[in-house]
């Protein structure tokens, strides 16, 4: 649980971190630590899970919290991910960003701290012809972070899926999770990069997309303390 805590702690501000995980444990103990620290610092909590309401809120429940009461007091919500992401069977890019917007407005008018999310990705595995849209889709969030700032961490486990969408995670994150470890990605192709690598099919991960100094730029919250190196990691994920 302290592995959890002070990784969360490394994602307070504007960031955007893609979490690749192998087990429904280490997921809800990430999610519980992670909104437990926003709801604590009063920010707007917003969870997108395949998983019904009630029962992921009484999966967060069993790690303490209080979860429900901030559900109560309207400052935490849980949405299914197909209803969000893909409500008439396809992508809705244009809606997407267009409820982010409304959240980040919400966070900053209703006396919030800021806004804090977590949207799980593996509705893909339903919509696999879907994967191009939600790759353009985490590239449009960082475009929208170069002027709203709120934290979010995408939600991606490894074993179910395909090779596109982690390559497309990485290429598209500047930081992400692997094995609670919180890495600085060098494999992340800025806004401005993004549409020159997806014309040079740069989205295929086989080398750096960033010097080490300028991934740093993008991942400011870290110091370099994990414990492999980037290139053996990003292997291990997309051998799995």
């Amino acid at each position: 649980m302290k592995t959890q805590q002070t990784l969360v702690e490394k994602l307070r501000g504007t960031s955007h971190t893609s979490v690749f995980y192998k087990s429904a444990e280490e997921r809800l103990e990430l999610l519980a630590e992670y909104f437990a620290d926003g709801l604590e610092r009063g920010e707007l909590c917003v969870w997108v899970t395949r998983t019904p309401a009630d029962e992921a809120l009484t999966d967060l429940e069993s790690h303490g919290h209080g979860f429900k009461t901030h559900i109560e007091l309207g400052s935490f919500f849980i949405y299914n991910s197909l209803d969000t992401y893909a409500p008439y069977g396809h992508f809705q890019l244009s809606e997407m960003m267009e409820n982010l917007s409304k959240f980040v407005i919400s966070g900053e008018t209703e006396g919030f701290t800021g806004l804090r999310t977590a949207g799980e990705m593996d509705w893909l595995t339903s919509l696999p012809h879907e994967e191009g849209s939600a790759i353009e889709y985490e590239n449009e969030v960082n475009v929208f972070m170069e002027h709203n700032g709120f934290t979010g961490i995408c939600l991606y486990p490894v074993d179910s899926m395909s090779k596109q969408s982690l390559q497309g995670s990485l290429r598209t994150h500047p930081q992400f999770i692997y094995d609670d470890e919180l890495y600085i990605n060098a494999y992340y192709a800025p806004p401005a990069q993004f549409e020159s690598a997806i014309r040079s099919d740069l989205l295929t991960v086989t080398t750096p997309f960033l010097t080490h100094d300028q991934a740093h730029l993008f991942g400011e919250n870290l110091g370099d303390n994990s414990r492999k190196p980037l290139d053996k990691v990003v292997h291990e994920l997309l051998v799995n």
